[in-house]
């Protein structure tokens, strides 16, 4: 299966699954969850890819997306294809994978990212 390198995949009404490219499967925010909600002027999409340094929940110090896929020992052939989260231009987790810090709820209200591939 093909990487989605550039994909970008809009997904306006976030309250509702989103289906994913290239048979990759559906993507859902649920009620409950580490996830911050996005802001009502955050667009919501689905990528998968993410440029620069991460700082993910858990972690001291950033890390590009590469060294993190390996540090969760992600193989090579799922890391194109993995559905990665972002609100706006800003990262917020990578489904199944890692929550950013800029992606944490930090009330109760939070949400998850459940990947049905």
């Amino acid at each position: 299966m093909a990487g989605q390198h550039e994909t970008t995949v809009a997904w306006p009404v976030w309250q509702t699954p989103l289906a994913l490219p290239a048979g990759l499967g559906t993507v859902q925010l649920v009620p409950g969850g580490e996830l911050r909600r996005p802001r009502e002027e955050e667009s919501v999409s689905i990528r998968f890819k993410a440029p620069g340094v991460l700082h993910i929940v858990g972690r001291n110090g950033g890390r590009k997306l590469k060294k993190i896929w390996q540090e969760q020992g992600i193989p090579p052939w799922r890391r194109d294809t993995t559905p990665l989260l972002f609100y706006g231009e800003t990262l917020i987790a990578a489904a199944g994978v890692f929550v950013t810090r800029e992606g944490a709820a930090e009330d109760k209200e939070g949400v998850s990212l459940v990947w049905h591939a």
